[in-house]
């Protein structure tokens, strides 16, 4: 398979999109919480509000027009991944105006790299159960748990500028270093379960004989996350 071609993201042009389309909301925000204007944070506390926002306009459309087929693929996913988060641990799953803009952002970067994007969203599941600002004890950040050395140096290597600690906490640069570096695991191992291994421990995921036991725990979780998500049943998702 051809490598995909990625572009290089243009500093502020989500929030500048932003404050075109919703310049009243970004006012409010701005006004109630002062402190934060000019800061890194501002974006990242801005960024899920107003993908929401985004997302569910564009879900709404025009009765009278038929819907973007990528609005409803996206709808449909969203279902699964509340199925998926309830059947795993009978929690209340989150609200669809919460799940939509993670949901939409994987799978548009998922088709992006070529990934099974029910891979991606199983992996979020077990990594931050889409906790957009899940910090892990040994430093991994984000939806995907992206180790932010790890991500300056995929960034690097593609000739792309390298994303602060606060970047990867938004949803678009987290999912996309996240999606960026397991595709170039499957392109290093040649299947997605070592990918999935190397993706949770590294280089410390293999052993004499093969994957780690608790290395192994975790690709059958996302697995069969990824199987939920597909409604494939037995078997490993769909390349």
């Amino acid at each position: 398979m051809d490598r995909p071609g990625i572009s290089k993201p243009q500093e502020g042009t989500s929030m500048k999109r932003y404050s075109e389309r919703y310049p009243a909301l970004l006012l409010a925000f701005v006004m109630l919480f002062p402190p934060l204007l000019g800061s890194g944070y501002l974006q990242v506390m801005l960024e899920p509000l107003l993908l929401g926002v985004e997302s569910l306009v564009a879900s709404a459309g025009d009765s009278a027009v038929p819907p973007d087929p990528r609005v409803v693929a996206n709808r449909k996913l969203v279902a699964r991944t509340r199925e998926l988060i309830r059947s795993a641990s009978g929690a209340t799953a989150p609200s669809v105006a919460s799940l939509l803009p993670q949901v939409s952002l994987a799978r548009e970067a998922a088709l992006r790299h070529h990934v099974p994007v029910y891979l991606v969203l199983a992996l979020i599941h077990c990594e931050s159960g889409f906790r957009q600002q899940a910090v892990s004890s040994s430093g991994a950040v984000g939806l995907m748990q992206v180790m932010p050395a790890v991500a300056r140096g995929l960034a690097q290597s593609e000739g792309l500028p390298s994303p602060r600690w606060l970047q990867l906490l938004e949803c678009r640069t987290n999912i996309e270093m996240g999606v960026m570096l397991l595709r170039r695991l499957h392109d290093r191992y040649g299947s997605w379960e070592l990918a999935l291994a190397a993706y949770n421990a590294g280089e410390g995921a293999f052993g004499e004989d093969g994957i780690r036991e608790d290395v192994r725990f975790y690709v059958r979780n996302v697995s069969r996350g990824a199987r939920i998500l597909s409604r494939r049943g037995p078997g490993r998702p769909a390349a």
